[in-house]
């Protein structure tokens, strides 16, 4: 079984919510939603630079660029990125992204058994899913139905394409492992190790977000055994990974699977205390989650109201990192805030 080197990946906080409206039905059919956290958003921006560098170098040398390229970015992913987190323009950041997405798309089609470029690309779709297009639907579902259909379809192709460079780096790590994951989830994840944990996180979490806004396919909701099974292993393999972004999609998680089935409020609320620990109360985006996930399931209007202020509490410059999950984060939440009465019907 190949290794695959720590930190070859940024972090986005996986968890979910469904929200209940008058003006358009609930999220996803999981009850689930992405809750974007660009927490260590890999260096898109940095490797884009990279690149057009290597590029103009190569025009020197003579070499291919796409050679030089491949093999720079991924020792540059091996040794762990630096953060786009800390960004205070997510508008901008979010232009810069399809670029340094689509060139990376291509170094790993020149680089065939690069783990590291599979997982920063499953990292890299899942938070653009999120942060620019899923996002966007839940921030126009009461004024214009149209466009939120629309954004929701774009966040679940992102979200496939993602799933597709995650599962393509898992079968490199075990040769198979997409056969055996469809016929046996659990024993498909048992031999993976910590050093896979990037790639069991960004494509679970992408996987889950493609199934909850995917009401019309019968064929992704099926597959919900297998994207859990990722994530669970995750979670036996470090509790604490992303300072609590996968506890906190622990959070939504238990909440969507109710008592019976292992989940439920208590074991919600577990994980949301642990994830408030491990992140020191700085990530806007797990109050949010407590809002939407437990609160409004519950039908707890004023604690609803109360987990969105603190969300909106939460200064976001506090910790560098954290700065553009929680930007993203707070939007959502002041978005909240203007329909408690269309949620709380």
């Amino acid at each position: 079984m190949r290794r695959l080197e720590r930190g070859t990946t940024g972090v986005f906080q996986g968890p979910m919510d469904r929200r209940r409206s008058r003006a358009a039905s609930t999220h996803g059919t999981s009850g689930v939603e992405v809750h974007g956290g660009m927490d260590r958003l890999s260096t898109w921006t940095r490797v884009g630079r990279l690149l057009l560098g290597l590029v103009a170098l190569s025009a020197l040398t003579g070499c291919s660029p796409k050679r030089m390229a491949a093999n720079a970015v991924g020792r540059m992913l091996a040794e762990g990125t630096s953060s786009l987190g800390e960004d205070d323009d997510p508008a901008f950041l979010g232009d810069a992204l399809p670029f340094a997405l689509l060139m990376m798309e291509e170094l790993a089609r020149e680089a065939p058994e690069n783990v590291a470029l599979r997982a920063a690309l499953a990292s890299g779709f899942t938070q653009y899913a999120y942060g620019w297009a899923d996002l966007e639907a839940q921030l126009v579902k009461f004024e214009d139905y149209d466009r939120y259909r629309s954004y929701r379809e774009l966040a679940r192709k992102r979200y496939l394409r993602a799933r597709q460079w995650g599962m393509e780096g898992l079968a490199l790590v075990q040769p198979g492992f997409e056969t055996q994951l469809s016929e046996d989830p659990s024993a498909a994840v048992e031999g993976l190790t910590e050093d896979t944990l990037p790639l069991l996180y960004w494509t679970g979490t992408a996987w889950l977000g493609a199934i909850s806004l995917s009401a019309d396919r019968p064929d992704l909701i099926a597959e919900l055994p297998q994207a859990t099974a990722l994530l669970e292993r995750a979670l036996a393999l470090d509790p604490d990974y992303d300072d609590g972004g996968l506890q906190e999609l622990f959070v939504a998680l238990a909440m969507a699977r109710g008592p019976g089935a292992g989940g439920g409020k208590e074991v919600a609320l577990a994980h949301f205390e642990r994830a408030l620990a491990l992140s020191g109360g700085q990530r806007a985006s797990l109050f949010v989650t407590r809002a939407t996930s437990v609160a409004l399931k519950t039908g707890d209007r004023q604690g609803f109201v109360s987990w969105l202020e603190k969300a909106l509490a939460v200064d976001p410059d506090a910790v560098p990192a954290y700065r553009v999950s929680n930007l993203l984060a707070q939007r959502k939440a002041r978005y909240l805030l203007e329909h408690v009465d269309d949620l709380f019907d």
